[in-house]
């Protein structure tokens, strides 16, 4: 009997054994994963920031689709067109990827337009877990951002 006691004891002390192990595996697992969101963010979050990555890249685009538009060094020189070309307004790819809406594009002088889109976040607000950035020039703050650029320019002013 008492043999058997001694072995229900030992018994119960690997039970409580594998109790806290289990427990502290789990806390550790947890706090990788709250410390995961922390670091990276949520996959939400992670998503509209590439999105804000995507608007950047097509007003990039069409920026250069613009200056070839409006001519080169070989041809004479053409004016901003009032509304943005067909090649630009018809590109499947040159819209905003979230609402799937076109960028607004307005003329402001014979040299100068814009390039409007909605940002999900300011580009300069350092945020836990944004890992990307945008190239300066394309600096922007959360919601509606317009960016003038020149005639014969790629990048904003």
């Amino acid at each position: 009997m008492t043999q058997s006691s001694g072995l229900d004891h030992e018994s119960n002390q690997e039970k409580s054994t594998d109790r806290v192990f289990l427990a502290m595996s789990s806390l550790s697992v947890l706090a990788a994963v709250v410390a995961g969101f922390w670091l990276l963010g949520s996959p939400n979050k992670q998503r509209l920031l590439a999105l804000d990555e995507e608007r950047i890249a097509d007003l990039s685009q069409i920026a250069r689709v613009l200056v070839d538009y409006v001519g080169n060094q070989d041809a004479s020189p053409q004016p901003l067109p009032e509304t943005l070309p067909d090649s630009i307004q018809q590109a499947p790819d040159l819209i905003d990827p979230q609402t799937g809406e076109p960028y607004e594009y307005r003329r402001l002088s014979d040299t100068v337009y814009e390039l409007c889109a909605n940002f999900a976040y300011d580009s300069q607000t350092p945020l836990a877990g944004n890992l990307r950035s945008s190239p300066l020039q394309w600096a922007h703050p959360a919601g509606r951002h317009c960016f003038e650029i020149a005639k014969f320019t790629e990048q904003p002013m």
